[in-house]
Order: structure tokens, then C-alpha cells, then sequence
């Protein structure tokens, strides 16, 4: 749960949601079908759970869709997890991401200069 803690930014999709708080961690809760929580697995969320970092990286931004997540880091990387069935998470495969993956096809360089 988030009692105490302090939410920078939250993002709602059809079916579940994503916050991001003031220290960089990522959370996740609701509907997990397609590992659009990016908890490792297909369940459903009742209440917020943490996000595993990749390589500790820190969260700035995050969005929902319907049934995938996108989020930003600090250094500027870019992860998306969940349903991929039209390769709408730009990982060139059709599978389902079920942990955050960097998207290798944008430069660094690029995604930080949108989010400054």
C-alpha cells in the first residue's frame, strides 16, 4: 500500500494503474492479465505493489494504455511491459512482457530531451 508514501505522478488505464513516487519506485495494481503491472506474473492486484527496478533504476514518468505500461527512468530510458499483441511495446516481437524491458529502439539522448 502507499500510505505514507509520496506519489509524484499516476497513471490510469482501462484496467489497472501505475504511480510513480517521490523517490523513483514504480508501482502497479489492478487488472494483470497481460503483465501490464510488470510484476513478473499474470495476477491481479488488489492493492499497489512495488515494482522490481531494472538495474535500480529510478522512475520519473509513467503511462497506462489499455492493456500495456510505458515508464521513463531518470536517465532517460525507456521500459514498457504487458500486451503486445500488435507490437504496440516496440520490442519487434509479438510476446507478452510480463517485468519492465529498455526500449533499444530509441537513443537515450532522444527520450531525455522530451521529458526535460
Amino acid at each position: 500500500m502507499l500510505q505514507g508514501i509520496a506519489v509524484k505522478m499516476l497513471a490510469a488505464g482501462a484496467e489497472h494503474t501505475a504511480a510513480v513516487t517521490e523517490d523513483g519506485s514504480l508501482y502497479g495494481w489492478g487488472w494483470g492479465r497481460y503483465g501490464n503491472l510488470g510484476l513478473g506474473d499474470r495476477n491481479d492486484r488488489l492493492v499497489p505493489e512495488k515494482v522490481s527496478m531494472v538495474n535500480g533504476e529510478k522512475m520519473v514518468m509513467v503511462a497506462c494504455r489499455w492493456r500495456h505500461t510505458i515508464s521513463v527512468s531518470s536517465s532517460g530510458r525507456l521500459y514498457t511491459y504487458g500486451w503486445s499483441k500488435y507490437c504496440q511495446l516496440g520490442h519487434g516481437d509479438f510476446e507478452d512482457h510480463l517485468v519492465p524491458h529498455k526500449l533499444e529502439a530509441l537513443s537515450d539522448k532522444f527520450i531525455r530531451e522530451v521529458i526535460s
